[in-house]
C-alpha cells in the first residue's frame, strides 16, 4: 500500500515539474519575443530617425525630373510599370491637348517611330489616369507624374533625402528649400513654391501650401 502511495507522489511530482518547466519556458519564449518586439521597433525608430537626420539642404537652380519620386516610384514610368503599380484607376479620361504635350520630348524617339518625325499622324490625344487622389497622363507607353493631394501622397528628391508629406510646414519646407521664394495666391491661406525641371525652362514642380502644411503638388508645363 505504501509504495503504492509512494509511486503515485512521485507521479505527481514528476507532472508538477513538467508542468512548471513548460510554463518557465513559455515565459521565457514569451519575455524573448517582448524584447526581439522592442529590439525591432527601436531599431526601426533609429532608422526612421536617421532618414529625417540624414535630409540635407536643397540649393540646386532646379530639379530634374530623374531626381524625383512620387510614393517612392519614378516621375516617368513605362506603361506597364504604371498599370503594375496603380492597377485600379477611379477614373480615366482622354482628350486632344491642343498645345502639345511633354511627350513630345520626354518620349521623343518612340513618338517619332509611330507618328513621324513632325508628328503628324499623330491626333493629340493624351490619357489622363485619376488614381488615389493622384493624375498621371499618358501617351500610351509612358505615364508621367501630373498631380497629387498630400493626404495619402508623398513627394521625395533622392539626392537629397528629402520626403514632403501633408505634415510638412511652410516653415520646415523653406529650411529645407532656403532659395526658393514663397508666392501668395488668390487665396489667403494658400501658398506655394517652384522648383523649375531644368536651367532654361519654365516647367516647374510646383507645391502648394494650405493652412501652412503642404497640401498638394504637381508638376506643371508651359505649353502655349
Amino acid at each position: 500500500m505504501k509504495s503504492k502511495i509512494f509511486g503515485g507522489l512521485l507521479i505527481f511530482l514528476a507532472l508538477w515539474s513538467c508542468q512548471k518547466k513548460e510554463k518557465e519556458d513559455l515565459k521565457s519564449l514569451q519575455d524573448k519575443d517582448s524584447l526581439q518586439t522592442i529590439i525591432k521597433q527601436d531599431s526601426l525608430h533609429k532608422e526612421k530617425q536617421s532618414e529625417k537626420e540624414s535630409s540635407k539642404v536643397f540649393t540646386d537652380d532646379f530639379l530634374k525630373i530623374e531626381n524625383a519620386q512620387v510614393n517612392g516610384n519614378d516621375i516617368v514610368l513605362s506603361q506597364e510599370q504604371f498599370q503594375k503599380l496603380y492597377s485600379k484607376h477611379d477614373s480615366i479620361k482622354s482628350e486632344v491637348w491642343d498645345c502639345g504635350s511633354p511627350f513630345e520630348w520626354l518620349d521623343k524617339a518612340w513618338m517619332e517611330k509611330i507618328y513621324g518625325k513632325d508628328l503628324l499622324s499623330f491626333d493629340g490625344k493624351i490619357t489622363t489616369f485619376y488614381t488615389g487622389n493622384a493624375e498621371f497622363i499618358s501617351n500610351n507607353h509612358k505615364v508621367i507624374f501630373s498631380s497629387a493631394k498630400s493626404g495619402n501622397n508623398r513627394f521625395e528628391i533622392r539626392s537629397h533625402h528629402i520626403i514632403l508629406t501633408n505634415n510638412t510646414t511652410v516653415a520646415e519646407f523653406q529650411k529645407l528649400f532656403p532659395k526658393l521664394k514663397i508666392e501668395d495666391t488668390d487665396r489667403k491661406n494658400i501658398q506655394s513654391f517652384s522648383i523649375p525641371v531644368g536651367k532654361e525652362t519654365e516647367d516647374s514642380f510646383m507645391f502648394y501650401f494650405k493652412d501652412g502644411k503642404l497640401d498638394n503638388f504637381n508638376l506643371w508645363w508651359l505649353l502655349c
